[in-house]
């Protein structure tokens, strides 16, 4: 390493304002933490905590956390994301905001694309009072990572989470999201892994020709409670699903929406679904409808349905389907529908257990 001599020391000093200035800018994108007239740049390796003195933190080039390291980023601070940039965490990150006092991550100004926070194997996060924004997937994780959301709003983040298990594991990875908001996105999709959700908003939007907004889950288990969902829910190769005390509302007045449960096991109690149901297609699990009120109509193929306690109403045709059943039990539900609404059973020599269900017709 070079050690600048006194001399070179005083030529230094000896700068003109402007050159200070330039050479201060330079060290800012070569050295992480690096601050400038009160904004903190970041590059390279991080971890320890960010507090509100360094605002605003804006991440200038390839920056990480650790394997084994912490980074936190504490009430009140400010983090941007220059153009094409991202943070890679291979340890721990906590973004721990208080209320009216949250952490707040952004893009900076004119930045079209972003990385997004990427994890790797077996990391954790949380989010606590935390407001975010981007233009691109928020988040990116991988197996064996947990990532809790309490008190928090995502917004206008077109894919707000993208998780993944190669072997389809409901245990591959978690998220966990509590009194939170999610907002103006476009999909949620996982491979895998599990997604609970407690007294919170989810909002889809329509977008990149997507016919379908909402949760996509290919053998991902969800666990929703007390929540409001506007958008669709698929679930193909099957995640065990259970949704109770949960609304489930269309985009827009002209699209039902559609909550496909397939798999494993599903549980829709005492909710209210502006749309479709469908369910199956798997032999030997059970799938119950328990005191829900759907608008529009269940539809259940190859598996056996409980439905039970049911409103189904406005239906455009059939307000219920049951084909391929080796058990269907339907009782104390009304199916509401056009004249030419009926209730088709298609089981061949298994014959539904069909105890007392109304058909009304306008």
């Amino acid at each position: 390493m070079n050690i600048p001599t006194q001399n070179t020391a005083t030529r230094i000093g000896h700068l003109i304002p402007t050159q200070v200035g330039i050479c201060l800018l330079l060290s800012a994108f070569f050295f992480p933490l690096s601050s400038l007239a009160d904004t903190t740049f970041v590059s390279g390796a991080v971890s320890a905590e960010w507090t509100r003195d360094g605002n605003p933190y804006i991440v200038v080039d390839s920056t990480w956390v650790p394997e084994g390291e912490r980074l936190t980023l504490t009430a009140g601070v400010e983090a941007f994301f220059n153009e094409g940039q991202g943070l890679y965490v291979f340890g721990t990150m906590n973004a721990e905001g208080r209320e009216n006092d949250s952490v707040r991550i952004r893009v900076s100004e004119g930045v079209e694309h972003w990385k997004g926070i990427r994890s790797a194997e077996d990391c954790t996060f949380e989010f606590s009072y935390c407001s975010v924004a981007c233009p691109d997937t928020l988040m990116i994780l991988d197996s064996g990572c947990e990532i809790f959301i309490k008190n928090s709003d995502f917004m206008d983040c077109p894919h707000a989470i993208a998780a993944w298990d190669s072997q389809f594991r409901d245990v591959g990875w978690v998220v966990t999201i509590l009194d939170s908001k999610l907002r103006n996105g476009i999909n949620l999709s996982s491979r895998g892994g599990r997604i609970t959700l407690e007294r919170s908003y989810v909002e889809f939007r329509e977008g990149n020709n997507r016919p379908y907004p909402g949760f996509f889950g290919d053998g991902t288990r969800y666990t929703f409670t007390d929540s409001i969902i506007r958008g669709c829910l698929l679930s193909p190769h099957g995640g065990l699903t259970t949704f109770d005390n949960c609304r489930f509302l269309a985009i827009s007045d002209s699209n039902l929406i559609s909550i496909d449960v397939i798999g494993r096991g599903g549980y829709l109690k005492n909710s209210y679904v502006q749309g479709h149901v469908g369910l199956g297609p798997t032999f030997g699990h059970s799938l119950i409808c328990d005191s829900d009120t759907i608008l529009g109509s269940i539809n259940s193929f190859v598996c056996n349905p409980v439905i039970t306690n049911c409103v189904v109403q406005k239906v455009q045709s059939r307000g219920l389907v049951l084909a391929d059943a080796q058990v269907a039990v339907v009782k104390g539900s009304e199916f509401w529908g056009s004249a030419t609404a009926e209730i088709s059973t298609q089981c061949g020599s298994i014959a539904a257990s069909l105890s007392a269900p109304l058909l009304h017709t306008y």
